[in-house]
């Protein structure tokens, strides 16, 4: 049995006609009782109970108002929902950003060691003549690998024209990528920016790690082996390593400065009165939004 004194029963008592009339309900609101659409009605000031109500006209309930439709049960539902697909949004961008860096390492670094390939099978053909030089044994690389390391790595040319214009159209990139998890990550302070960028980095270069050691422990470059396959174990590693560092660069960047480019973006599309659903972007930083009104 319901409280005869809770604020509902007392609702269903009062007299609406004692109650002063401050407004009329618009748009669509649904009685929280039996669901018979409000619009239209007035709505009155309740004193005592400090709050607006509106009288049902089909069961003659009264109910309190808030700025929001009450969802009901829905409600949590929806909310569960939504939030779970914002989860599963972040974790596809977090899986497209680390698998990107990766791509983009991968092709920089084997630019960087294109030359590298060159002058080993230069090598494996001269000592063996009519070979091709795509193909070592063991008992040549193990005469020769020292020489062979030293010839490798000297050809590594980071200052190669086709490396810096490949790397200079990926940078950008990068950047753009950092610009929008600083939008993203809007629960983390600007100094927190950086080490949240370094953990993504280390993602896509533990991935290239982690398949060089399986492919070793697999025994893919088990002699004979191909120089492209030799070239890769020996340098792909350091030179990805080197690479990665100089990416993570133009990223942490993005993410350090995308707050202020996101907002003068917003400032620029939004009109002043429908910036105020991404306030969280000024309060963070706390900036300052200013909108009409407030």
């Amino acid at each position: 049995m319901s409280d005869p004194s809770s604020p509902s029963d007392r609702a269903d008592t009062i007299d609406p006609t004692r109650l002063d009339i401050v407004s009329r309900v618009e748009g669509v609101r649904p009685c929280v009782h039996c669901g018979h659409d409000l619009h239209g009605q007035p709505i009155r000031r309740e004193d005592s109970l400090g709050v607006l109500v509106a009288f049902c006209p089909e069961c003659g309930r009264a109910a309190s108002l808030v700025e929001h439709p009450t969802l009901g049960v829905w409600g949590r539902r929806l909310g569960v929902f939504f939030a779970a697909c914002m989860i599963a949004v972040v974790i596809l961008v977090l899986v497209a950003t680390v698998m990107s860096l990766f791509g983009i390492m991968m092709g920089l670094s084997s630019e960087a060691i294109s030359d590298s390939r060159a002058v080993l099978s230069e090598m494996v053909e001269k000592d063996v003549p009519g070979s091709g030089g795509w193909q070592i044994e063991r008992s040549w690389w193990e005469a020769n690998a020292g020489e062979a390391r030293r010839a490798m790595w000297w050809s590594v040319d980071f200052r190669d024209d086709d490396f810096l214009l490949i790397g200079m159209l990926f940078l950008p990139i990068c950047f753009l990528m950092g610009v929008i998890w600083s939008g993203i990550l809007l629960g983390l302070r600007r100094r927190h920016l950086p080490l949240a960028g370094a953990v993504i980095c280390l993602l896509s270069w533990s991935i290239m790690e982690i398949g060089m050691l399986v492919r070793t422990r697999a025994g893919v470059n088990a002699f004979p082996t191909s120089t492209y396959r030799l070239v890769e174990q020996e340098l792909l590693p350091t030179v990805g390593t080197f690479v990665m560092s100089g990416l993570s660069i133009p990223f942490i960047l993005g993410l350090l400065f995308g707050r202020p480019i996101l907002r003068s973006l917003v400032k620029a599309v939004l009109p002043p009165r429908s910036r105020g659903i991404l306030r969280p972007l000024w309060d963070i930083d706390k900036a300052t939004l200013r909108i009409p009104g407030d």
